[in-house]
């Protein structure tokens, strides 16, 4: 059996309402290939049948399965990491908290790709942003089945979260034209002022799901800065 170099936790995207780890097989497996990292993706439940916070709490059951049976994977000891695309990446942000604070796994990293972190009604809006892809109302929708009208707990949504520090080192990346844009940046400065190590990539004229098109070169461009970013923390 081959010896990973680290290992990714994986949440894959869908608006909290959608998706499934099947959707991303390819993708994951391409990413093994390149990073030398073993992935286990999350089927967690969906809104609206499983409001806030099941789906974190799958997320979190997830990790700690991976933590304890790293050895027998062979997977290096302290080399787990999160990655996760939208609502997959807010996930991800989320559980790196829910980490932290219950002291259940030590994380290398997490990789947060144009992540849903702020529900709809605190959102930053920017005219420029958010019209394709997943668009405003979109969004509204994903929220409201996901929160279900409930006040989240504390620590439990990244985005509302007030205590930052102590969080492992992130990568963040998002396109200027994506709905979420605002929000992901102002989630950087907040990481930054809170003394974690981020790595911040802005992508010009990109959308929402932009690293979908894998010929475009700003998706390969992309690639090679995750790739990049996960070498250095996992490899």
């Amino acid at each position: 059996q081959r010896v990973a170099t680290g290992a990714l936790l994986h949440v894959h995207g869908g608006g909290f309402v959608m998706g499934s780890p099947e959707m991303d097989a390819a993708r994951n497996i391409e990413l093994v290939r390149a990073t030398g990292c073993a992935i286990l993706s999350v089927d967690y439940r969906l809104a609206p049948e499983h409001p806030h916070p099941a789906g974190l709490e799958d997320c979190h059951a997830a990790l700690v399965w991976l933590a304890a049976n790293a050895k027998s994977r062979k997977i290096p000891a302290g080399r787990i990491g999160l990655i996760g695309e939208s609502a997959g990446g807010g996930l991800a942000a989320s559980l790196a908290l829910l980490a932290r604070d219950r002291h259940s796994v030590e994380l290398a990293c997490q990789v947060l790709i144009y992540p849903m972190l702020v529900p709809h009604a605190h959102a930053t809006d920017d005219p420029r942003a958010g019209k394709y892809i997943w668009t405003r109302a979109s969004n509204a929708f994903a929220w409201s089945a996901y929160l279900s009208d409930a006040t989240p707990k504390p620590g439990t949504l990244a985005g509302l979260a007030s205590d930052l520090a102590g969080l492992p080192p992130a990568f963040i990346a998002v396109g200027d034209l994506d709905l979420f844009v605002q929000d992901d940046l102002a989630y950087v400065r907040r990481l930054l002022t809170a003394g974690v190590s981020v790595e911040a990539h802005l992508y010009p004229g990109a959308i929402h799901g932009f690293d979908r098109m894998v010929d475009a070169d700003v998706s390969m461009r992309f690639g090679r800065d995750m790739v990049a970013f996960i070498a250095r923390h996992l490899g």
